[in-house]
């Protein structure tokens, strides 16, 4: 079940992240939508697979909610700032 949940989530994180190649954003465009995209990915990957791989544990929801997606959205946000870099100084 949670791999149907999971699956088409990262499929959609993965083509919004597509989506954004080509787009002039401003630096908190680029550091919203990183850190979203990048968050969403990784709380749906890890809630799918620990809870495909490890469906009696407990603490994978907890994982994924409290610290696997957290972690994302600033590294994500880290992300998005070092793209903004990098196409502010391309143009």
């Amino acid at each position: 079940m949670s791999l149907i949940i999971s699956l088409p989530l990262g499929v959609v994180t993965w083509w919004c992240w597509r989506a954004t190649e080509g787009k002039t954003l401003g630096i908190v465009g680029w550091i919203v939508a990183a850190s979203l995209i990048t968050g969403a990915m990784s709380f749906s990957i890890s809630l799918g697979v620990v809870l495909v791989f490890i469906p009696e544990a407990n603490q994978g929801p907890m994982f994924a909610i409290f610290i696997a997606g957290p972690a994302c959205i600033i590294v994500g946000a880290a992300v998005g700032f070092v793209i903004w870099l990098k196409k502010e100084g391309s143009t």
